[in-house]
């Protein structure tokens, strides 16, 4: 607009000139004689002075903007000073563990770092420096889509990628309440532990194993309290020994890798109801790779499945059913031998109280207080007088497309796991309590037996992670976390709850003498209590 005006007068001005050489022109008076009409002095006063103004403005603006500048320079090197040191302590508030609970730290299993200290009410924790271990916390439904959409890895023709699905949408194409309805409160089950008997604080040296196991999942003050209730070492290896206990590492893993095209091959998870399956699932599927089906079919295919195909709860001796059924359509093309079944197993006396909280497709009768209720006493005769014809308690099982009875609660456990001990396709069998105490190697165990790599960092899960419909697996409330499962499983005191001593003794005398032996489990006698 100026550069128009400025042009168009003096235009008119030369112009002038022109006609009126009698004009006169003084620059530095701005004195002004002319014939010329007065607009053409307007627009010659506008087209001075515009400019001028503009650039009274401009000098403006750049001495605001270099008064803001110096400005924020002085604010970020008042932020750059380092913070003022806090006082000195040693001593962690006992509330500081309780926000644990909700944060990713990185810890390391190679750093040396010193163990705890002890200073009088509280421990001290010493951070790691180094990144090989990841904690992850999951909590409840908030995960559910995450690690769907990272652990299925199925595709329609063994080449195609298929959709994938949260648990709750593959309930319920199934229909199978059994197969994925699924699994434990796989932390504390159904049962509060017993913190009346923990040990002193005389005794941190044997603890050190268990405080170890919570640095390394990221777990770093401990308050005086929570060390009172963690078991010792000795105690933890009483219940299971100091190595964790792995069937079939000798035949399944070398079978497996060469039995068919290792980038067609998946890693899926399978065990009876309440044993662990969800547990060993996430674990897989935040720390494993199938390497050869990602460099084939792409890095989203990660070949580790939340269930096994035939479904994760369904007894596999049946060859023609394992083979044939699918717990989702998209399965369909995916092959049965193709799938490395990862196969959890429980204590059978923590199990069978686990089974009383949360039955799944299990039914017998067991609404009068006594559960486990191997031996029917009077209560149950009297609620089922049939029960006063029988040695046991029988228990009925439905899955998908049959059912499958047994004498006892213990008949049921013996049952299901001798199918997968006697089974001759490639498997393994890992107990849950190990995925507690030895998360780390039993993961990489399972992990490349079946061809898989492990990740560079380890995850830990801290907290419970729940799945299928809501209340499926006890009210969000009772979700426990890392902590409250290690003194759960660490301590025998709350193993034989809810037994009667005419249970015990039936269990002792019926419970698969092989699978307790070959897995570590031992037989207790009822304390004097109960007898």
């Amino acid at each position: 607009f100026f550069l128009h005006n400025l042009t168009h007068t003096l235009h008119k001005i030369v112009s002038m000139r022109a006609s009126s050489p009698r004009r006169k022109f003084s620059f530095p008076t701005f004195s002004f004689e002319t014939r010329a009409r007065s607009t053409h002095r307007f627009w010659l006063i506008v087209v001075t002075a515009a400019p001028i103004i503009g650039l009274v403005l401009c000098l403006a603006n750049v001495i605001i903007v270099v008064g803001q500048v110096e400005t924020l320079s002085q604010s970020a090197d008042a932020d750059a000073q380092p913070p003022p040191s806090p006082p000195p302590t040693d001593l962690i508030s006992p509330n500081v563990v309780s926000a644990v609970h909700h944060r990713i730290i990185i810890a390391s299993e190679e750093s040396k770092v010193p163990p705890p200290i002890i200073h009088g009410e509280h421990v001290q924790m010493q951070h790691a420096n180094d990144t090989d271990v990841v904690v992850v916390v999951v909590d409840g439904d908030e995960k559910d889509n995450a690690h769907h959409q990272q652990g299925h890895d199925e595709e329609n023709d063994g080449k195609q990628k298929q959709e994938e699905k949260s648990q709750d949408e593959e309930e319920e194409e199934e229909g199978d309440d059994e197969e994925s309805g699924d699994d434990d409160d796989y932390w504390l089950g159904d049962d509060e532990y017993n913190q009346e008997e923990s040990p002193s604080l005389d005794e941190p040296q044997d603890k050190s194993p268990i405080i170890q196991i919570l640095r390394e999942a990221g777990i770093d003050d401990i308050d005086n309290e929570t060390l009172a209730m963690l078991p010792t070492w000795k105690e933890v290896t009483r219940l299971y020994g100091s190595k964790p206990r792995i069937h079939g590492l000798e035949t399944s893993c070398r079978a497996f890798q060469q039995h068919s095209d290792p980038a067609d091959h998946f890693l899926g998870v399978a065990g009876c109801f309440n044993s662990g399956t969800n547990l060993l699932s996430e674990l897989l599927i935040h720390n494993c790779l199938m390497t050869k089906r990602m460099e084939t079919y792409g890095p989203q295919n990660k070949g580790i499945r939340w269930q096994v195909p035939w479904g994760k709860h369904s007894p596999p001796l049946n060859e023609e059913f394992r083979t044939r059924h699918k717990t989702k359509p998209g399965d369909v093309n995916i092959e049965a031998h193709n799938v490395f079944a990862a196969v959890t197993i429980r204590d059978p006396y923590v199990w069978m109280r686990s089974m009383c909280r949360h039955p799944y497709g299990a039914y017998w009768p067991n609404d009068t207080g006594h559960c486990p209720n191997l031996i029917p006493n009077e209560l149950d005769i009297k609620k089922e007088p049939w029960l006063q014809y029988k040695q046991s308690v029988p228990i009925d099982v439905q899955y998908s497309e049959f059912n499958r009875q047994h004498d006892s609660l213990v008949h049921f456990w013996n049952e299901w796991y001798a199918e997968y001990l006697q089974a001759t396709f490639p498997r393994l069998i890992v107990r849950f309590e190990d995925l507690i105490f030895h998360a780390k190697e039993v993961t990489t165990q399972v992990c490349n037996c079946a061809g898989g790599t492990m990740q560079p960092r380890f995850s830990y899960i801290q907290n419970s992670a729940k799945k299928g419909t809501p209340g499926a697996h006890g009210k969000d409330g009772e979700k426990t976390s890392f902590v409250d499962a290690i003194v759960k499983y660490g301590k025998e005191t709350s193993r034989l709850d809810g037994f009667t001593a005419d249970d015990i003794a039936f269990a002792r005398s019926h419970l698969n003498l092989k699978l307790m032996d070959l897995f570590g489990y031992p037989f207790d006698d009822p304390p004097q209590s109960i007898q």
